[in-house]
């Protein structure tokens, strides 16, 4: 399994199709579980040997360990913050470390402590506009998204935050240079979304360091 052979599922008409309905059914929740979820649905339709949470591992597929996040667009203030109070956080005090809700520090801790070899970031900008008051209730993180929006409208929303996002996980590259593949899902179901996915092939700075 490699980050490509991940954005070619990703980027599947089925996989898209999935993605659409979990985003208006599962609104109620972060998505990083059902993303993993579906993920796993369409390996086992291919016929590829896998197992979900193995080892304190997310996903892991014919030997390749994989790591997911889940955010909204959100945590975009909350990251930038975050990557200046937490930035010499050591990776060997982040594993087992038992952390509040942050966006940082648990990005650093997957990454470098778990040295997984692909790490997935999903970032999911939404547009609540068209919302009634008394339906987002039912929507996870809908009052943060409504006061983020009105600074940072959708869909220019998810832009502003993949600046920083694409800012910081720069900060984190090693040496040799690893590569980070980006693909875009569009979801148009009981209100608009988009899922930014950043998909990192950590597996040439394993070999590296072995």
């Amino acid at each position: 399994m490699t980050a490509a052979d991940l954005r070619d599922i990703f980027l599947s008409n089925a996989y898209k199709r999935d993605l659409q309905d979990i985003s208006s059914y599962l609104a109620s929740i972060m998505q990083e579980r059902p993303i993993v979820h579906c993920l796993a649905k369409h390996l086992w339709k291919a016929g590829r040997a896998f197992q979900l949470e193995a080892k304190h591992t997310d996903l892991v597929v014919e030997g390749t360990h994989i790591e997911f996040k889940f955010n909204y667009d959100t945590v975009m203030r909350k990251l930038m913050a975050e990557s200046a109070k937490h930035g010499q956080m050591q990776p060997q005090r982040m594993v087992g470390e038992k952390m509040p809700w942050s966006a940082g520090p648990r990005i650093r801790r997957d990454i470098l402590g778990k040295k997984p070899d692909i790490f997935v970031w999903t970032i999911c900008s939404r547009d609540l506009s068209g919302v009634a008051e008394e339906q987002c209730v039912r929507i996870c993180w809908s009052k943060e998204q409504r006061k983020f929006n009105q600074k940072y409208p959708y869909p220019d929303s998810g832009r502003a935050c993949l600046d920083v996002v694409d800012s910081f996980l720069e900060e984190l590259q090693t040496v040799p240079p690893s590569t980070i593949l980006k693909a875009e899902i569009v979801a148009r179901g009981d209100f608009p979304s988009t899922y930014h996915f950043r998909i990192w092939d950590l597996s040439s700075g394993k070999q590296t360091q072995s």
